[in-house]
C-alpha cells in the first residue's frame, strides 16, 4: 500500500566495501573457544594511492559454522578504522579453509594493522578475532595535493532564489590520486555547514583540473562562505581544505511570509490559511500571512535537507513557475523523513551520508525503514531484503551508520498492519524481524525508534496492539500512526490513544505530511485530489501521549501509478503544489 522513497545517493564504497569510522558498532567480544586460525596476505609495504590486494584465510578448527561472517578491518596508528569488508553467508565446515579477496586503497602513508574476525549468523555472536593479522607500511610523501578556486552567481541574491557554485579542482602533487571525494560546501556567517555537494569516486592524473558545479537555494538572508575541499579514499582523511573561495550574500525579500502560531481547540481542520492540529486546548495553529518568498519555519523537529526533492523542484521552476516555486519552498523548508529501502546500494554509506549531514547541523534526522522481506505483498511498493539474513544484516548497516548520533527512525510502515497476506511461519518471522531491528536501533543510545502501527481504518486497536507487542513495542520509544495515509489528527489520536492504552501507555508520532483536509470521501489512498498538507512538524503536539507530528511521506511523493501520478516513489511535484494550495499556504 505504501510508496518507497526512491533516494540515489552517491556510495562511497562497493556493496561490500564499507567504511566506519571510529571504533566500529560491534563490540569485539569473542565466546569462550576459539575455533578459528585467520591470516591475511599480502604485500606488508604499499605506496599510498595505489589500488592493494589481500587474501583473507580463515581455518576452521573447530565445529561447523554455517552462514557466518568474514570480516576484514584495517586501522590506522590511533586505532581508527580506515576500511572495512566483510563476506556474509560463509560456510565453515570443520576443518575447511575460507578464503576471500579484499582491495583497499591507501590514501596517505603510515603505520596500519590489518584485523580479521568470524561471526556467526547475522553478526552475532563474534566466534575469532585476530587484532593483529597483518601490519601494513604505506609509503609516501602523500601521492597528491590539490589547489582550486570557485565562483559564486549570482553572488548576492534574495532568500528563494537558486545560486550556481561552481568550482575548479587541480592536482598539484607528484602521483595520481584515486578514488577521492570532492566536497562543494556553504557555511553560514556562525561557520555552520548549511548545504554540502559530494562528488565521490574522483580520480586525479597529476596536474589534471576537473570542474564541478552545483545549485544551492537559501532559505535564510545573511553572508555566507562557498569552501571546497579534497578527502582521501573512504574518508580516511582530509588532504587539502580550500575556505573562502567565494562568497554569497542573501538579502531578505520586500514582503517576506508570516507565519503565525495561536492556540486552537476542538478537532483538526484547514481552513483558508490556517492548519490545526487536533485534540484540545494543548493544539496550535499555524497560518501563512502571504505567500511571497520562502522561508524557514522554526516549528519543525529534525534535519531539513538542502538537497531534498521538493528543495530541487522549487530551484528549478523559479522563473516558470514563481508561485508553485514559493509554496514548494514552504514545503522544502520543513524536515521530512528520508526512506531508505532494497533501492539503497549500500545501504550504511547511503544512512551515513544523511547522518553526517544532519549532525553537521546539530540537528537529528528521520529516517524510515523500509526493507521488511515481503514488503506490500507485492502491491505498489513491493520488494523488501531477499531474505530474514538478508535483512537483519541490512538493518545492522543501518544501525552502523547511525552509531552514537542522533536519530528518529520509523521502523517498517505497514509492516504489522499488512501481515494478513503472509503464512502463519511468515508472519512469525516477521514478527521477530521486528523485535530484534527494535533492539538494534535502542542499543545505539540516542535513537528513537517507532515501530509502524498503519491508520484509523485498517487495523483494529485491539488486533494493533496484540502484533506492537509481539514486535518489542515495550523496549521501543512508541508506534507510528497514520504514516503515508490521509486520515485526520483527531481520528489519529483517537486510535493512537487507544493502541497506547493497550501497550502500557506507550508514546506515538502522528505523519501529518498530507492530512489537512482529512481522508479521500472514499478512502482512496493512492493520489487522491484535493488533499493537503497538514500540521507543521513539532513537538508541540497538545497531547501527552504523541511525541511528535510528523512528516514521515514527503509532500509530493507519489503513492504509485495512479489517479495520474508516476511510479510509487517518485517526486510529483504538481501534487505537492496542490497540497500547499489544499491547506491554504
Amino acid at each position: 500500500m505504501l510508496s518507497k522513497r526512491w533516494l540515489v545517493f552517491i556510495g562511497l564504497l562497493s556493496l561490500l566495501s564499507i567504511s566506519i569510522p571510529g571504533a566500529g558498532f560491534l563490540k569485539k567480544t569473542t565466546q569462550a573457544a576459539t575455533t578459528f586460525t585467520m591470516i591475511l596476505q599480502g604485500p606488508a609495504t604499499v605506496p599510498a594511492g595505489q589500488t592493494v590486494s589481500y587474501l583473507a584465510s580463515a581455518v576452521n578448527n573447530g565445529t561447523a559454522v554455517a552462514n557466518g561472517v568474514l570480516d576484514v578491518e584495517i586501522m590506522d596508528a590511533s586505532n581508527q578504522k580506515v576500511f572495512q569488508q566483510f563476506f556474509t553467508n560463509q560456510n565453515f565446515g570443520t576443518g575447511q579453509t575460507v578464503q576471500q579477496t579484499v582491495s583497499w586503497v591507501p590514501a596517505n602513508p603510515g603505520t596500519y594493522t590489518a584485523k580479521v574476525g568470524i561471526f556467526d549468523t547475522n553478526w552475532s555472536p563474534l566466534l575469532a578475532w585476530n587484532d593483529s593479522a597483518l601490519s601494513i607500511t604505506v609509503s609516501g610523501p602523500t601521492n597528491a595535493a590539490f589547489s582550486g578556486n570557485g565562483t559564486a552567481s549570482p553572488a548576492v541574491l534574495m532568500t528563494g532564489q537558486s545560486v550556481t557554485l561552481s568550482g575548479q579542482v587541480t592536482n598539484t602533487g607528484n602521483g595520481s590520486a584515486n578514488n577521492v571525494t570532492v566536497m562543494l560546501e556553504v557555511a553560514n556567517a556562525a561557520g555552520v555547514n548549511v548545504f554540502q555537494q559530494l562528488f565521490n569516486g574522483e580520480n586525479f592524473a597529476p596536474g589534471q583540473t576537473q570542474a564541478y558545479s552545483t545549485s544551492w537555494t537559501p532559505a535564510s538572508p545573511g553572508s555566507y562562505t562557498f569552501s571546497m575541499g579534497v578527502f582521501g579514499a573512504q574518508w580516511s582523511s582530509l588532504i587539502t581544505w580550500m575556505n573562502g573561495v567565494a562568497t554569497v550574500t542573501v538579502n531578505a525579500p520586500a514582503t517576506a511570509p508570516v507565519m503565525t502560531k495561536a492556540a486552537v481547540s476542538g478537532s483538526a481542520t484547514t481552513s483558508g490559511s490556517a492548519v490545526s492540529s487536533a485534540s484540545g486546548s494543548g493544539a496550535t495553529s499555524y497560518a501563512v500571512a502571504s505567500a511571497g518568498q520562502a522561508f524557514a519555519v522554526a516549528t519543525g523537529v529534525g534535519y531539513v535537507d538542502p538537497n531534498s526533492s521538493l528543495a530541487q523542484a522549487a530551484s528549478a521552476m523559479q522563473s516558470s513557475n514563481p508561485s508553485g516555486a514559493a509554496l514548494l519552498q514552504i514545503l522544502a523548508a520543513q524536515p521530512t523523513g528520508v526512506w531508505f529501502g532494497d533501492w539503497n546500494g549500500n545501504i550504511y554509506q547511503d544512512v551515513k551520508t544523511v547522518v553526517d549531514a544532519a549532525a553537521r547541523k546539530g540537528s537529528a534526522p528521520l529516517l524510515v525503514a523500509y526493507n521488511i522481506p515481503e514488503r506490500d505483498c507485492g502491491g505498489y511498493s513491493g520488494g523488501g531484503a531477499s531474505s530474514p539474513g538478508a535483512y537483519q544484516a541490512w538493518i545492522q548497516s543501518f544501525a552502523s551508520a547511525i552509531g552514537g548520533r542522533k536519530a528518529t527512525v520509523i521502523l517498517e510502515p505497514d509492516a504489522l498492519a499488512n501481515m494478513g497476506c503472509l503464512s502463519q511461519t511468515d508472519q512469525a518471522t516477521r514478527l521477530s524481524l521486528l523485535s530484534s531491528a527494535v533492539g538494534t536501533f535502542k542499543s545505539l543510545g540516542n535513537t528513537a525508534v517507532y515501530l509502524d502501527a498503519g491508520n484509523p481504518n485498517w487495523i483494529p486497536a485491539g488486533t494493533m496492539a496484540q502484533r506492537l507487542t509481539a514486535a518489542n513495542v515495550a523496549s521501543a520509544s512508541g508506534f507510528s500512526v497514520n504514516v503515508s495515509n490521509f486520515f485526520s489528527t483527531s481520528a489519529d489520536e483517537q486510535y493512537g490513544d487507544a493502541v497506547s492504552a493497550l501497550t502500557g501507555n506507550k508514546h506515538y508520532v502522528v505523519d501529518t505530511s498530507r492530512n489537512g483536509n482529512g481522508p479521500d470521501p472514499n478512502y482512496n489512498w493512492c493520489n487522491p485530489v484535493g488533499r493537503a498538507v497538514g500540521m507543521f512538524p513539532t513537538t508541540n503536539t497538545g497531547n501527552s501521549l504523541v511525541d511528535k507530528f510528523l512528516w514521515v511521506k514527503p509532500p509530493g511523493e507519489s503513492d504509485g501509478a495512479c489517479n495520474g501520478g508516476p511510479s510509487a516513489g517518485t517526486f510529483w511535484p504538481q501534487y505537492a503544489i496542490s497540497l500547499a494550495q489544499q491547506a491554504g499556504l
